[in-house]
């Protein structure tokens, strides 16, 4: 393998596995030259390189994407990834208007007095949204929370719930199980900055759909490589 100064993009992951051995195979063949760095070995220093960050948890890459002078999902979309908050104030009106609460009595009147029964951490990157059926429901999650290291799970977001949500998965600009909201996707991505995100969209009826989340750390899959790698040689040479 050739050096790191030899190279044109670092490509920062969790660790070099079968799927990171084929991306980068095929950005050798789109004439990249990429130097793979795992964080489980690695030391990272600010470095003017550019760099993808393919690490699963969202605030990591939040970190390693803030020590690139270019960063192919730069910190602008990890930290709309981390807060959503920031991310319905950026989408406007093309995302729900949100509660907050941080306790479990707080979050109980929200559902009891707005019928607000769908609660998201701050970052879904968590894996801990979802609809309850009723205040006490939501107050027993807002509970369990309380006791969960990370401090994201702690702050309860509260919206309509959706009658189904949609992961749509944006990779350079083009769609994948989008369900027909490629616009609304695509939408959301660039506005954040990324080049691969997952977009969650919830649906309801005839309603216009809304942009519920964003997560600029994307699982890479193999179905993901050759379009992950056409989006990355297409962003470092553009």
């Amino acid at each position: 393998m050739r050096g790191l100064h030899d190279s044109d993009l670092l490509l920062v992951t969790d660790g070099l596995g079968p799927i990171e051995r084929l991306l980068i195979d095929e950005l050798r063949s789109r004439g990249v030259t990429p130097f793979p760095l795992s964080l489980i070995d690695a030391e990272l220093e600010p470095s003017r390189a550019a760099a993808a960050v393919l690490v699963g948890d969202a605030v990591k890459a939040y970190a390693v994407s803030a020590l690139f002078e270019r960063a192919a999902n730069p910190p602008r979309a990890y930290e709309l990834t981390i807060n959503r908050l920031l991310l319905y104030r950026e989408l406007g009106d093309k995302s729900p208007r949100p509660v907050v609460a941080f306790a479990p009595e707080p979050v109980s009147n929200a559902i009891r007095r707005r019928g607000l029964r769908y609660i998201g951490a701050l970052t879904p990157s968590l894996g801990l949204d979802g609809a309850v059926t009723g205040w006490a429901g939501g107050k027993s999650v807002a509970e369990h929370r309380l006791y969960i290291d990370n401090p994201l799970a702690k702050v309860n977001v509260l919206i309509p719930e959706p009658a189904s949500i949609v992961k749509a998965r944006v990779i350079g600009g083009e769609c994948s199980g989008c369900a027909g909201l490629e616009e609304q996707a695509i939408y959301a991505a660039e506005r954040a900055g990324c080049v691969f995100c997952d977009v969650f969209l919830g649906v309801d009826g005839d309603e216009p759909p809304l942009v519920i989340g964003l997560n600029a750390s994307i699982e890479v899959t193999s179905e993901a490589v050759h379009p992950l790698a056409a989006a990355l040689a297409r962003w470092l040479h553009g």
